[in-house]
């Protein structure tokens, strides 16, 4: 299923999702990224009525931006997975073009924003993380280029963020995909990073997504 969205989107509740204890939320970060990345994010959620969890095997959900599927350790067996943007090959005719055409659109729309001030923190954040995570980010390029599809993921509940001008966003096959799972797919009009500069969108799409499973898993008791 492919569902369209724009700004602005219905604001996180600040009520917990429907369960007796915290939803567990575990957040995968893409190349050069890390927890700096996303501060607010992880605020946004606690207020909403989750915890953060660092062990994915452990989370009842998932939330994975960029690369972050590629070096995700075992199945996700049970869980609600939400890939945001996920990346697996490029569009172009080379890695180094791809990541060039990603930083010009990105710094073209904070320019737009105004938000210059914040594209060279998240920018510099990026190259701290690439410096002192090295092992990590080796990994995930060598990832990328062995892979053309999406890892079988073994989740029960899947959401899919695509980006519609995104150069890593669609390079997948997504009938391949529904074939091996139930996936919700949800085209949005920012930019490979938006999930760092509108967090609270995706706070929103993952509540929708998570008291949704909570009604398919209670009709199918």
């Amino acid at each position: 299923m492919l569902r369209s969205i724009s700004r602005p989107p219905h604001k996180p509740s600040s009520a917990s999702a429907p369960s007796r204890r915290l939803p567990a939320v575990c957040i995968l970060h893409g190349y050069g990224e890390g927890p700096l990345h996303s501060r607010r994010l992880r605020s946004m959620l606690v207020a909403a009525g989750y915890r953060i969890t660092r062990d994915p095997l452990k989370a009842d959900i998932v939330l994975s931006h960029s690369g972050g599927h590629l070096i995700i350790p075992g199945t996700m067996e049970g869980k609600l997975v939400l890939l945001v943007a996920p990346c697996n090959g490029y569009k172009g005719k080379s890695l180094l073009r791809a990541m060039a055409r990603k930083i010009a659109m990105d710094l073209r729309s904070h320019a737009k924003e105004q938000a210059m001030a914040s594209w060279l923190r998240k920018t510099s954040w990026n190259l701290v993380y690439i410096l002192v995570n090295h092992s990590r980010h080796f990994r995930m390029l060598k990832n990328i280029k062995r892979s053309k599809e999406l890892p079988d993921l073994g989740a029960r509940h899947l959401g899919i963020v695509l980006y519609r001008n995104d150069p890593w966003s669609w390079y997948f096959d997504r009938n391949a995909l529904m074939a091996k799972h139930q996936a919700n797919f949800i085209s949005h009009p920012g930019q490979h990073d938006d999930i760092w500069t509108h967090p609270e969108e995706y706070v929103a799409i993952l509540q929708y997504l998570y008291e949704t499973r909570i009604l398919a898993d209670a009709n199918h008791r």
